[in-house]
């Protein structure tokens, strides 16, 4: 499969999905079903990295209504935050014009170091809140 999907930590807060091929629809959605299963198996806030570093930049079969709406209705409700990263400028522009119509708070960055130090801001930030 061109999607692998684990977690990033042994807390189990980051959901992990690596984009290694060309992708086809089905694959995402496959991989999106096995991320929110991960997701809603734990009580806490949870985030998920994408890492398309290594991805190419097509994917097969896509309808982007059909894309927008399967993630609107399957979401996770203790989802807090996606950030996908993604060196490419062609790939990050086409992500960042999806990610406005997400119903939820998506990164779009060049760098593994900065899709963490977004995360980890925002776990400080949630910390802060919680503890004032």
């Amino acid at each position: 499969m061109p999607i692998t999907v684990r977690w990033d930590d042994p807390e189990q807060t980051i959901t992990y999905l690596t984009f290694t091929d060309t992708l086809h629809v089905n694959d995402l959605f496959a991989a999106w079903h096995e991320e929110i299963t991960m997701q809603t198996s734990v009580s806490h806030s949870v985030y998920s990295l994408n890492d398309l570093t290594r991805a190419q930049p097509v994917l097969r079969g896509i309808n982007l209504r059909g894309l927008v709406e399967f993630v609107q209705q399957h979401q996770a409700p203790n989802l807090k935050m996606t950030v996908q990263v993604a060196p490419s400028s062609v790939i990050r522009h086409s992500l960042q014009m999806i990610a406005k119509l997400m119903p939820h708070e998506v990164h779009v960055v060049a760098t593994l170091a900065e899709a963490y130090a977004i995360i980890e801001a925002d776990k400080a930030t949630s910390q802060e809140r919680r503890a004032g």
